[in-house]
Protein backbone atom coordinates (compact mmCIF):
# COMPACT_ATOMS: atom_id res chain seq x y z
CA UNK A 1 0.00 0.00 0.00
CA UNK A 2 1.40 3.53 -0.38
CA UNK A 3 2.52 5.24 2.31
CA UNK A 4 -0.33 7.56 4.04
CA UNK A 5 -1.13 10.13 6.84
CA UNK A 6 -1.39 9.18 9.68
CA UNK A 7 -3.89 10.93 12.25
CA UNK A 8 -0.62 13.20 13.12
CA UNK A 9 0.56 13.53 9.71
CA UNK A 10 2.98 11.58 9.54
CA UNK A 11 3.55 8.70 6.43
CA UNK A 12 3.63 5.13 7.46
CA UNK A 13 7.30 4.72 6.27
CA UNK A 14 9.83 7.42 6.35
CA UNK A 15 11.22 8.61 2.58
CA UNK A 16 15.07 7.92 1.64
CA UNK A 17 15.97 11.25 3.32
CA UNK A 18 14.11 11.33 6.13
CA UNK A 19 15.75 8.12 7.11
CA UNK A 20 18.76 9.12 6.42
CA UNK A 21 18.69 12.07 8.65
CA UNK A 22 16.62 10.03 11.21
CA UNK A 23 13.62 12.42 11.46
CA UNK A 24 10.19 12.09 11.25
CA UNK A 25 8.45 12.39 7.59
CA UNK A 26 5.55 13.96 7.59
CA UNK A 27 3.30 13.31 3.87
CA UNK A 28 1.91 16.77 2.45
CA UNK A 29 -0.91 15.28 0.27
CA UNK A 30 -1.88 13.24 -2.07
CA UNK A 31 -0.61 14.68 -5.00
CA UNK A 32 2.15 15.07 -5.23
CA UNK A 33 3.03 12.70 -2.74
CA UNK A 34 6.17 14.39 -0.78
CA UNK A 35 6.78 14.62 2.65
CA UNK A 36 7.31 18.22 4.57
CA UNK A 37 10.83 18.20 4.53
CA UNK A 38 11.57 17.95 1.49
CA UNK A 39 9.29 20.07 -0.19
CA UNK A 40 10.31 22.89 1.90
CA UNK A 41 14.01 21.75 0.76
CA UNK A 42 12.60 21.21 -2.71
CA UNK A 43 14.17 18.21 -3.05
CA UNK A 44 13.27 15.31 -4.44
CA UNK A 45 11.17 13.18 -2.27
CA UNK A 46 11.18 9.16 -2.51
CA UNK A 47 7.53 8.95 -1.17
CA UNK A 48 6.42 9.42 -4.82
CA UNK A 49 8.50 6.95 -6.32
CA UNK A 50 7.39 4.58 -3.31
CA UNK A 51 4.26 5.17 -4.44
CA UNK A 52 3.85 4.75 -7.49
CA UNK A 53 6.04 1.21 -7.28
CA UNK A 54 3.33 0.05 -4.61
CA UNK A 55 0.46 1.25 -6.52
CA UNK A 56 1.63 -0.85 -9.91
CA UNK A 57 2.19 -3.90 -7.15
CA UNK A 58 -1.55 -3.56 -5.86
CA UNK A 59 -2.34 -3.58 -9.58
CA UNK A 60 -0.61 -6.49 -10.75
CA UNK A 61 -1.83 -8.05 -7.63
CA UNK A 62 -5.60 -7.67 -8.49
CA UNK A 63 -5.16 -8.37 -12.12
CA UNK A 64 -3.22 -11.69 -11.29
CA UNK A 65 -6.08 -12.88 -8.90
CA UNK A 66 -8.66 -11.66 -11.07
CA UNK A 67 -7.51 -12.75 -15.01
CA UNK A 68 -4.79 -15.07 -14.58
CA UNK A 69 -4.87 -16.59 -17.66
CA UNK A 70 -4.72 -12.88 -19.76
CA UNK A 71 -1.59 -11.76 -17.00
CA UNK A 72 0.26 -15.23 -18.24
CA UNK A 73 -0.21 -14.15 -21.60
CA UNK A 74 1.08 -11.35 -21.37
CA UNK A 75 4.47 -12.45 -19.70
CA UNK A 76 4.85 -14.40 -23.35
CA UNK A 77 6.65 -13.12 -26.41
CA UNK A 78 4.45 -13.06 -29.21
CA UNK A 79 4.63 -16.02 -31.34
CA UNK A 80 5.85 -17.72 -28.72
CA UNK A 81 3.92 -21.24 -28.12
CA UNK A 82 2.96 -20.98 -24.25
CA UNK A 83 3.72 -24.79 -23.75
CA UNK A 84 7.50 -24.18 -24.84
CA UNK A 85 8.34 -20.73 -23.46
CA UNK A 86 11.62 -19.27 -24.34
CA UNK A 87 13.89 -19.90 -22.22
CA UNK A 88 15.90 -16.75 -20.80
CA UNK A 89 18.90 -16.63 -22.86
CA UNK A 90 16.73 -17.55 -25.88
CA UNK A 91 15.12 -14.29 -25.06
CA UNK A 92 18.58 -12.28 -24.99
CA UNK A 93 19.41 -14.12 -28.08
CA UNK A 94 16.70 -13.16 -30.16
CA UNK A 95 16.15 -9.66 -29.25
CA UNK A 96 19.95 -9.37 -29.93
CA UNK A 97 18.79 -10.87 -32.91
CA UNK A 98 16.27 -8.12 -33.94
CA UNK A 99 18.34 -5.52 -33.02
CA UNK A 100 19.71 -2.34 -35.25
CA UNK A 101 22.67 -1.87 -33.55
CA UNK A 102 25.88 -2.66 -36.03
CA UNK A 103 27.81 -5.60 -34.93
CA UNK A 104 31.33 -7.41 -35.57
CA UNK A 105 29.81 -10.97 -35.28
CA UNK A 106 30.45 -13.03 -38.40
CA UNK A 107 28.31 -15.00 -40.13
CA UNK A 108 30.23 -18.33 -41.32
CA UNK A 109 27.78 -18.80 -43.89
CA UNK A 110 28.96 -15.96 -45.63
CA UNK A 111 32.94 -16.63 -45.93
CA UNK A 112 34.95 -17.17 -49.24
CA UNK A 113 34.19 -20.13 -50.84
CA UNK A 114 36.38 -22.95 -52.48
CA UNK A 115 36.26 -20.92 -55.73
CA UNK A 116 36.95 -17.81 -53.94
CA UNK A 117 39.99 -18.69 -52.19
CA UNK A 118 41.18 -20.23 -55.69
CA UNK A 119 41.71 -23.51 -54.26
CA UNK A 120 39.40 -24.83 -57.13
CA UNK A 121 38.27 -23.15 -60.21
CA UNK A 122 34.39 -22.34 -61.11
CA UNK A 123 34.41 -25.15 -63.99
CA UNK A 124 36.54 -27.67 -61.50
CA UNK A 125 33.60 -26.71 -58.56
CA UNK A 126 30.77 -27.38 -61.41
CA UNK A 127 32.00 -30.83 -62.58
CA UNK A 128 32.45 -31.78 -58.75
CA UNK A 129 28.94 -31.06 -57.94
CA UNK A 130 27.84 -32.56 -61.28
CA UNK A 131 29.01 -35.90 -59.96
CA UNK A 132 28.22 -35.03 -56.23
CA UNK A 133 24.48 -34.62 -57.04
CA UNK A 134 24.46 -37.84 -59.52
CA UNK A 135 25.52 -40.18 -56.98
CA UNK A 136 24.80 -38.25 -53.72
CA UNK A 137 21.99 -36.14 -54.23
CA UNK A 138 18.80 -38.34 -53.63
CA UNK A 139 20.60 -38.95 -49.73
CA UNK A 140 19.71 -34.59 -49.36
CA UNK A 141 16.82 -33.94 -51.18
CA UNK A 142 17.77 -32.33 -53.93
CA UNK A 143 15.25 -32.63 -57.08
CA UNK A 144 16.24 -34.31 -60.06
CA UNK A 145 15.52 -31.61 -62.30
CA UNK A 146 18.33 -29.89 -60.61
CA UNK A 147 20.67 -32.58 -61.71
CA UNK A 148 22.28 -30.77 -64.85
CA UNK A 149 21.49 -26.88 -63.71
CA UNK A 150 23.25 -27.37 -59.88
CA UNK A 151 26.16 -24.79 -59.65
CA UNK A 152 28.76 -23.23 -57.87
CA UNK A 153 27.23 -19.66 -57.87
CA UNK A 154 23.75 -21.01 -56.95
CA UNK A 155 25.11 -22.26 -53.55
CA UNK A 156 26.08 -19.17 -51.12
CA UNK A 157 27.04 -21.82 -47.97
CA UNK A 158 30.75 -22.42 -48.31
CA UNK A 159 30.25 -25.10 -45.67
CA UNK A 160 28.17 -27.01 -48.16
CA UNK A 161 30.21 -26.47 -51.47
CA UNK A 162 33.26 -27.72 -49.74
CA UNK A 163 32.03 -30.55 -48.23
CA UNK A 164 29.97 -31.65 -51.81
CA UNK A 165 33.54 -31.05 -53.69
CA UNK A 166 35.13 -32.99 -50.98
CA UNK A 167 33.36 -35.98 -51.90
CA UNK A 168 32.89 -36.07 -55.18
CA UNK A 169 36.84 -35.00 -55.86
CA UNK A 170 37.63 -38.73 -54.53
CA UNK A 171 36.14 -39.92 -58.57
CA UNK A 172 38.46 -37.61 -60.52
CA UNK A 173 41.36 -39.41 -62.33
CA UNK A 174 42.67 -35.92 -63.58
CA UNK A 175 45.73 -34.50 -62.39
CA UNK A 176 44.71 -31.42 -60.96
CA UNK A 177 42.95 -33.37 -58.27
CA UNK A 178 45.76 -34.94 -57.24
CA UNK A 179 45.85 -34.33 -53.31
CA UNK A 180 42.44 -32.34 -53.61
CA UNK A 181 40.33 -34.11 -51.90
CA UNK A 182 42.75 -34.13 -48.47
CA UNK A 183 42.81 -30.11 -49.56
CA UNK A 184 39.17 -30.26 -49.43
CA UNK A 185 38.46 -32.37 -46.74
CA UNK A 186 40.82 -30.10 -44.77
CA UNK A 187 39.10 -26.88 -45.19
CA UNK A 188 35.80 -28.80 -44.77
CA UNK A 189 36.53 -29.41 -41.36
CA UNK A 190 37.75 -25.83 -40.28
CA UNK A 191 34.69 -24.61 -42.06
CA UNK A 192 32.31 -26.85 -39.80
CA UNK A 193 34.14 -25.88 -36.68
CA UNK A 194 33.50 -22.40 -37.61
CA UNK A 195 30.02 -23.52 -38.52
CA UNK A 196 28.84 -25.07 -35.43
CA UNK A 197 30.09 -22.57 -32.98
CA UNK A 198 27.10 -20.58 -34.50
CA UNK A 199 23.37 -20.14 -33.64
CA UNK A 200 20.38 -20.41 -36.27
CA UNK A 201 22.39 -22.23 -38.51
CA UNK A 202 20.55 -23.05 -42.23
CA UNK A 203 19.20 -25.67 -43.92
CA UNK A 204 22.52 -26.59 -45.92
CA UNK A 205 24.45 -26.73 -42.52
CA UNK A 206 22.51 -30.09 -41.64
CA UNK A 207 23.03 -31.29 -45.57
CA UNK A 208 27.00 -30.50 -45.33
CA UNK A 209 26.93 -31.97 -41.57
CA UNK A 210 25.31 -35.21 -42.96
CA UNK A 211 27.67 -35.77 -46.21
CA UNK A 212 30.80 -35.07 -44.04
CA UNK A 213 28.93 -38.22 -42.08
CA UNK A 214 28.50 -40.32 -44.07
CA UNK A 215 31.59 -39.97 -46.74
CA UNK A 216 33.87 -38.56 -43.60
CA UNK A 217 36.05 -41.34 -43.80
CA UNK A 218 35.83 -42.31 -47.76
CA UNK A 219 37.06 -39.05 -48.78
CA UNK A 220 40.72 -38.82 -50.87
CA UNK A 221 44.05 -40.06 -49.71
CA UNK A 222 43.04 -39.97 -45.97
CA UNK A 223 40.47 -39.77 -43.52
CA UNK A 224 38.99 -36.70 -42.26
CA UNK A 225 39.75 -37.67 -38.81
CA UNK A 226 36.32 -36.09 -38.12
CA UNK A 227 33.88 -38.25 -35.30
CA UNK A 228 30.73 -38.62 -36.96
CA UNK A 229 28.51 -39.27 -33.58
CA UNK A 230 29.98 -35.51 -32.48
CA UNK A 231 29.37 -33.84 -35.62
CA UNK A 232 25.24 -35.69 -36.02
CA UNK A 233 24.94 -35.37 -32.40
CA UNK A 234 25.76 -31.22 -32.44
CA UNK A 235 23.70 -30.82 -35.67
CA UNK A 236 21.20 -32.40 -34.12
CA UNK A 237 21.38 -30.04 -30.43
CA UNK A 238 21.42 -27.40 -33.18
CA UNK A 239 18.24 -28.22 -34.39
CA UNK A 240 15.96 -27.15 -31.78
CA UNK A 241 17.42 -23.75 -32.35
CA UNK A 242 17.65 -23.46 -35.65
CA UNK A 243 14.16 -21.96 -37.23
CA UNK A 244 14.75 -24.17 -40.35
CA UNK A 245 14.34 -27.04 -38.79
CA UNK A 246 13.06 -26.89 -34.94
CA UNK A 247 10.14 -28.84 -35.23
CA UNK A 248 11.78 -31.74 -36.92
CA UNK A 249 14.39 -31.54 -34.76
CA UNK A 250 12.41 -31.55 -31.72
CA UNK A 251 10.21 -34.27 -32.79
CA UNK A 252 6.75 -32.08 -32.82
CA UNK A 253 5.89 -32.67 -36.57
CA UNK A 254 2.70 -35.35 -36.45
CA UNK A 255 0.91 -33.89 -40.06
CA UNK A 256 3.07 -33.09 -43.13
CA UNK A 257 1.44 -30.00 -44.33
CA UNK A 258 3.59 -28.51 -46.58
CA UNK A 259 5.88 -30.14 -49.86
CA UNK A 260 8.70 -28.22 -48.51
CA UNK A 261 8.22 -30.14 -44.93
CA UNK A 262 8.58 -33.75 -46.70
CA UNK A 263 12.22 -32.39 -48.05
CA UNK A 264 13.16 -31.47 -44.75
CA UNK A 265 11.67 -34.92 -42.95
CA UNK A 266 13.67 -36.67 -45.17
CA UNK A 267 17.02 -34.80 -44.77
CA UNK A 268 16.42 -34.86 -41.24
CA UNK A 269 15.74 -39.03 -40.91
CA UNK A 270 18.82 -39.64 -42.95
CA UNK A 271 20.98 -37.09 -40.15
CA UNK A 272 19.17 -39.45 -37.36
CA UNK A 273 19.88 -42.58 -39.37
CA UNK A 274 23.64 -41.22 -39.77
CA UNK A 275 23.63 -40.58 -36.10
CA UNK A 276 22.38 -43.83 -35.37
CA UNK A 277 25.05 -45.45 -37.02
CA UNK A 278 27.93 -43.86 -35.23
CA UNK A 279 25.99 -44.76 -31.84
CA UNK A 280 26.09 -48.17 -32.61
CA UNK A 281 29.74 -48.53 -33.99
CA UNK A 282 31.14 -46.48 -31.16
CA UNK A 283 28.87 -47.66 -28.50
CA UNK A 284 27.90 -44.10 -27.57
CA UNK A 285 24.61 -42.59 -26.00
CA UNK A 286 22.00 -41.16 -28.98
CA UNK A 287 20.94 -37.43 -28.94
CA UNK A 288 17.66 -38.18 -30.24
CA UNK A 289 14.73 -40.21 -28.67
CA UNK A 290 11.52 -41.95 -29.07
CA UNK A 291 9.03 -38.94 -30.82
CA UNK A 292 12.20 -38.70 -33.56
CA UNK A 293 11.11 -42.33 -34.57
CA UNK A 294 7.49 -41.86 -34.41
CA UNK A 295 7.96 -39.07 -36.46
CA UNK A 296 10.39 -40.99 -39.18
CA UNK A 297 7.04 -42.76 -39.86
CA UNK A 298 5.66 -40.33 -41.26
CA UNK A 299 6.70 -40.94 -44.72
CA UNK A 300 4.61 -44.28 -44.60
CA UNK A 301 1.11 -41.84 -45.34
CA UNK A 302 2.75 -39.81 -48.11
CA UNK A 303 2.08 -41.00 -51.61
CA UNK A 304 5.36 -39.35 -53.07
CA UNK A 305 7.80 -41.10 -50.54
CA UNK A 306 10.55 -43.44 -52.78
CA UNK A 307 11.63 -46.67 -52.55
CA UNK A 308 14.64 -45.07 -51.20
CA UNK A 309 13.31 -42.67 -48.50
CA UNK A 310 11.08 -46.15 -47.27
CA UNK A 311 13.95 -47.99 -46.81
CA UNK A 312 15.98 -44.86 -44.46
CA UNK A 313 12.89 -44.84 -42.64
CA UNK A 314 12.78 -48.53 -41.92
CA UNK A 315 16.36 -49.13 -41.14
CA UNK A 316 16.35 -46.03 -38.80
CA UNK A 317 13.94 -47.79 -37.27
CA UNK A 318 15.90 -50.80 -37.12
CA UNK A 319 18.74 -49.46 -35.82
CA UNK A 320 16.51 -47.72 -33.02
CA UNK A 321 15.49 -50.74 -31.97
CA UNK A 322 18.84 -52.06 -32.05
CA UNK A 323 20.41 -49.47 -30.07
CA UNK A 324 17.63 -49.66 -27.41
CA UNK A 325 18.27 -53.75 -26.91
CA UNK A 326 22.10 -53.00 -26.50
CA UNK A 327 21.35 -50.21 -24.21
CA UNK A 328 20.03 -52.64 -21.94
CA UNK A 329 21.38 -53.91 -19.29
CA UNK A 330 21.50 -57.10 -19.08
CA UNK A 331 20.94 -57.66 -22.40
CA UNK A 332 17.73 -60.08 -22.74
CA UNK A 333 19.11 -62.29 -26.13
CA UNK A 334 15.56 -63.59 -26.36
CA UNK A 335 13.50 -60.04 -25.91
CA UNK A 336 16.27 -58.66 -28.39
CA UNK A 337 15.88 -61.30 -31.55
CA UNK A 338 11.76 -60.65 -30.95
CA UNK A 339 12.10 -57.09 -31.08
CA UNK A 340 14.09 -57.59 -34.47
CA UNK A 341 11.46 -59.65 -35.78
CA UNK A 342 8.98 -57.50 -34.96
CA UNK A 343 10.56 -54.47 -37.06
CA UNK A 344 10.96 -57.09 -40.00
CA UNK A 345 7.07 -57.57 -39.97
CA UNK A 346 6.36 -54.27 -39.57
CA UNK A 347 8.63 -53.54 -42.47
CA UNK A 348 8.27 -56.94 -44.65
CA UNK A 349 6.14 -54.86 -47.82
CA UNK A 350 10.01 -53.55 -48.72
CA UNK A 351 11.58 -56.97 -48.76
CA UNK A 352 9.58 -57.37 -51.91
CA UNK A 353 10.73 -53.80 -53.47
CA UNK A 354 13.81 -52.98 -55.44
CA UNK A 355 17.53 -52.84 -53.63
CA UNK A 356 16.09 -54.76 -50.55
CA UNK A 357 19.02 -56.86 -49.63
CA UNK A 358 20.70 -53.44 -48.10
CA UNK A 359 18.00 -53.87 -45.67
CA UNK A 360 18.46 -57.62 -45.23
CA UNK A 361 21.83 -56.91 -44.87
CA UNK A 362 21.10 -54.63 -41.84
CA UNK A 363 19.04 -57.31 -40.59
CA UNK A 364 21.52 -59.61 -40.04
CA UNK A 365 24.09 -56.96 -39.12
CA UNK A 366 21.38 -56.42 -36.57
CA UNK A 367 21.07 -59.61 -35.43
CA UNK A 368 25.13 -60.42 -35.37
CA UNK A 369 25.44 -57.65 -33.19
CA UNK A 370 22.94 -58.90 -30.60
CA UNK A 371 24.65 -62.32 -30.39
CA UNK A 372 28.24 -60.50 -30.55
CA UNK A 373 27.21 -58.66 -27.49
CA UNK A 374 25.91 -61.87 -25.83
CA UNK A 375 29.27 -63.80 -26.91
CA UNK A 376 31.19 -60.85 -25.47
CA UNK A 377 28.90 -60.55 -22.27
CA UNK A 378 28.92 -64.20 -21.04
CA UNK A 379 29.92 -67.18 -22.86
CA UNK A 380 27.53 -69.07 -21.11
CA UNK A 381 24.79 -66.97 -22.75
CA UNK A 382 25.69 -68.62 -26.18
CA UNK A 383 25.27 -72.28 -27.43
CA UNK A 384 26.07 -73.77 -30.03
CA UNK A 385 23.13 -72.69 -32.31
CA UNK A 386 24.20 -69.13 -31.60
CA UNK A 387 27.32 -69.75 -32.67
CA UNK A 388 26.42 -71.60 -35.89
CA UNK A 389 23.88 -68.41 -36.17
CA UNK A 390 26.54 -65.89 -35.88
CA UNK A 391 28.33 -67.43 -38.91
CA UNK A 392 25.17 -67.76 -40.83
CA UNK A 393 24.67 -64.27 -40.50
CA UNK A 394 28.47 -63.09 -41.08
CA UNK A 395 28.48 -65.07 -44.24
CA UNK A 396 24.55 -63.56 -45.09
CA UNK A 397 25.95 -60.20 -45.18
CA UNK A 398 29.33 -61.07 -46.96
CA UNK A 399 27.53 -62.99 -50.07
CA UNK A 400 24.72 -59.82 -50.32
CA UNK A 401 27.58 -57.41 -50.83
CA UNK A 402 29.54 -59.66 -52.90
CA UNK A 403 26.53 -60.75 -55.44
CA UNK A 404 24.67 -57.75 -55.53
CA UNK A 405 27.52 -54.97 -57.13
CA UNK A 406 26.13 -52.41 -59.22
CA UNK A 407 26.82 -49.03 -60.91
CA UNK A 408 26.11 -47.77 -57.15
CA UNK A 409 28.77 -50.01 -55.08
CA UNK A 410 31.34 -47.22 -54.71
CA UNK A 411 29.04 -44.52 -53.58
CA UNK A 412 27.64 -46.51 -50.86
CA UNK A 413 27.99 -45.17 -47.13
CA UNK A 414 31.01 -46.03 -45.37
CA UNK A 415 28.17 -47.05 -42.75
CA UNK A 416 27.84 -50.23 -45.72
CA UNK A 417 31.51 -50.85 -45.90
CA UNK A 418 31.52 -51.13 -42.12
CA UNK A 419 28.96 -53.83 -42.00
CA UNK A 420 31.05 -56.00 -44.39
CA UNK A 421 34.27 -55.06 -42.61
CA UNK A 422 32.86 -56.69 -39.72
CA UNK A 423 30.67 -59.24 -40.66
CA UNK A 424 34.32 -60.38 -42.52
CA UNK A 425 35.92 -59.43 -39.26
CA UNK A 426 33.50 -61.68 -37.32
CA UNK A 427 33.63 -64.78 -39.01
CA UNK A 428 37.64 -64.27 -39.23
CA UNK A 429 37.57 -64.50 -35.50
CA UNK A 430 34.57 -67.17 -34.88
CA UNK A 431 36.79 -69.58 -37.38
CA UNK A 432 39.68 -69.02 -34.74
CA UNK A 433 38.18 -69.52 -32.02
CA UNK A 434 35.10 -72.80 -33.02
CA UNK A 435 36.29 -74.00 -35.76
CA UNK A 436 38.07 -77.23 -34.20
CA UNK A 437 35.19 -76.93 -31.90
CA UNK A 438 31.85 -77.10 -34.20
CA UNK A 439 33.50 -78.46 -37.40
CA UNK A 440 31.00 -80.13 -38.55
CA UNK A 441 28.65 -76.90 -38.74
CA UNK A 442 31.35 -74.45 -40.20
CA UNK A 443 32.18 -75.83 -43.98
CA UNK A 444 34.99 -74.15 -42.70
CA UNK A 445 36.73 -74.31 -46.55
CA UNK A 446 33.97 -72.54 -47.76
CA UNK A 447 34.02 -69.81 -45.06
CA UNK A 448 37.95 -69.14 -45.44
CA UNK A 449 37.14 -68.53 -49.59
CA UNK A 450 34.38 -66.19 -48.88
CA UNK A 451 36.44 -64.04 -46.24
CA UNK A 452 39.15 -63.94 -49.30
CA UNK A 453 36.08 -63.32 -51.82
CA UNK A 454 35.01 -60.64 -49.87
CA UNK A 455 38.67 -58.95 -49.19
CA UNK A 456 39.22 -58.78 -52.75
CA UNK A 457 36.27 -57.41 -53.90
CA UNK A 458 36.77 -54.49 -51.32
CA UNK A 459 40.11 -53.93 -52.90
CA UNK A 460 38.68 -54.11 -56.05
CA UNK A 461 36.15 -50.69 -55.53
CA UNK A 462 36.66 -47.58 -56.83
CA UNK A 463 39.52 -45.36 -56.90
CA UNK A 464 42.91 -45.46 -55.17
CA UNK A 465 42.39 -44.25 -51.31
CA UNK A 466 39.00 -45.51 -51.45
CA UNK A 467 37.16 -47.17 -47.94
CA UNK A 468 36.68 -50.27 -49.74
CA UNK A 469 40.26 -51.14 -50.47
CA UNK A 470 41.35 -49.90 -47.24
CA UNK A 471 38.55 -52.58 -45.60
CA UNK A 472 40.04 -55.29 -47.90
CA UNK A 473 43.52 -54.81 -46.81
CA UNK A 474 42.18 -54.72 -43.13
CA UNK A 475 40.03 -58.23 -44.01
CA UNK A 476 43.17 -60.12 -45.90
CA UNK A 477 45.66 -58.56 -43.19
CA UNK A 478 43.43 -60.46 -40.34
CA UNK A 479 43.22 -63.21 -42.16
CA UNK A 480 46.85 -63.72 -42.98
CA UNK A 481 47.69 -63.03 -39.47
CA UNK A 482 44.93 -65.94 -38.28
CA UNK A 483 45.83 -68.70 -40.49
CA UNK A 484 48.86 -68.26 -41.90
CA UNK A 485 48.53 -71.86 -43.40
CA UNK A 486 45.41 -71.03 -45.41
CA UNK A 487 46.91 -67.40 -46.53
CA UNK A 488 46.10 -65.89 -50.33
CA UNK A 489 49.15 -65.67 -52.30
CA UNK A 490 47.48 -61.91 -53.50
CA UNK A 491 49.46 -59.62 -51.63
CA UNK A 492 48.18 -57.00 -49.83
CA UNK A 493 47.76 -53.78 -51.88
CA UNK A 494 49.51 -50.26 -49.95
CA UNK A 495 48.09 -48.11 -53.26
CA UNK A 496 46.88 -45.26 -52.37
CA UNK A 497 46.18 -46.61 -49.18
CA UNK A 498 45.43 -44.16 -45.54
CA UNK A 499 45.88 -44.79 -42.14
CA UNK A 500 42.22 -45.61 -41.10
CA UNK A 501 42.38 -43.44 -37.68
CA UNK A 502 38.44 -44.45 -36.82
CA UNK A 503 39.88 -47.82 -35.17
CA UNK A 504 40.89 -45.41 -32.54
CA UNK A 505 37.23 -44.52 -32.09
CA UNK A 506 35.98 -47.82 -32.61
CA UNK A 507 38.00 -50.28 -30.54
CA UNK A 508 34.97 -52.43 -29.58
CA UNK A 509 33.55 -52.50 -32.49
CA UNK A 510 35.85 -53.72 -34.87
CA UNK A 511 37.67 -55.85 -31.80
CA UNK A 512 40.76 -56.97 -33.19
CA UNK A 513 42.68 -59.09 -31.36
CA UNK A 514 45.60 -57.37 -28.68
CA UNK A 515 47.98 -59.03 -30.46
CA UNK A 516 47.54 -57.64 -34.35
CA UNK A 517 50.43 -56.24 -35.56
CA UNK A 518 49.60 -52.96 -37.27
CA UNK A 519 52.26 -52.28 -38.53
CA UNK A 520 51.48 -54.45 -41.98
CA UNK A 521 48.57 -52.41 -42.33
CA UNK A 522 51.12 -49.40 -42.99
Amino acid sequence: MPPVRTNHGRASKACHACRTHKTRCYATGPEPMTCLRCRTLGKDCSLQRESLTRDSLEVFEAVATQQPAALQQSLILPGTDTEDAAAPLQVIRDADTNSTYPRQARDPTHEANIVQKDIVSAEESDRLLALFQRHYGRWLSIPETMLSTLRSTDIKDALFLCAACSVAARHSLTDVNAGLSSILSAEAERLLASNVLQPQRPLTFYQATLVLSLWSSAVGQSPTGLDVWLMTGMAIQHGSISKSVKDLATGKIQVIKEETQVDCLYLWNHLCLSHLHACITMRRKAMINAAHIRQARLVTSMPSTSNFELRMAAELCLYWTIYGELDTEPLDLEHAQMAIQSWKSEWNFLFEQERHHFLQMGCSFAQLLILERALGKSSEAVDESSIVQMVQYCSDILQAAIRTPDDRTEHLTHHVFYMITFAALTLIRLLRNYEKEYASFFEAVSRHALVLEASQWLRSIGLPGHIGQTMGNIVATLHQSSFPAQASDIAISSQGEFVFDNFAAMPEFFDLDANFDWDTLQ
